[in-house]
């Protein structure tokens, strides 16, 4: 009886193991973080100023979708100009309350960009290798993948 019970035990711990599965692959660590930006322009050539200021919100818009704008002028011809690029963004019609418009006579320029947005950067992480130096210290991956060493129900693809 305690022959068949040493049996059973070790067939089962042994079938355990062939189902821990490791993450082997390299991973990719991504923070997302806030910017605010404020740019401030005179109005010399309009046609010039213009292109600059859609250059701006499409590199913006590329960036993320929801930004935020909030724009001070201080005369019409600001004023005019602003309006002729938010006709030219149908994104910016859609979703009122992405640009705030304000007049202020006391600027020094003609127009204050601020913008608020949220930026993505990355960074490729290597799988750790046995008997060398990390590169990447403090990779995301890396550190998950300590954490997963260590205690064993973190593991990823593990049942």
């Amino acid at each position: 009886m305690t022959f068949r019970l040493l049996l059973v035990c070790a067939i089962l711990s042994l079938s355990g193991c062939t189902t821990e599965r490791y993450f082997g692959g390299n991973g990719l660590e991504a923070l997302v973080y806030q910017q605010h930006h404020t740019i401030e322009m005179s109005i010399q050539d309009k046609t010039h100023a213009q292109q600059r200021l859609s250059a701006l919100f499409s590199s913006v818009e590329d960036e993320d979708t929801g930004a935020l704008y909030h724009i001070e002028y201080r005369s019409n011809v600001g004023k005019v100009l602003i309006d002729t690029i938010i006709n030219d963004y149908p994104a910016f019609k859609v979703k009122k309350d992405k640009v705030t418009l304000a007049k202020n006579t006391k600027l020094l320029s003609d127009l204050k960009v601020q913008i608020t947005f949220y930026a993505l950067e990355t960074e490729q992480c290597h799988a750790a290798q046995i008997g060398f130096e990390h590169s990447q210290t403090n990779c995301f991956s890396e550190s998950a993948r300590l954490k997963q060493v260590a205690n064993k129900s973190r593991l990823l693809g593990g049942n």
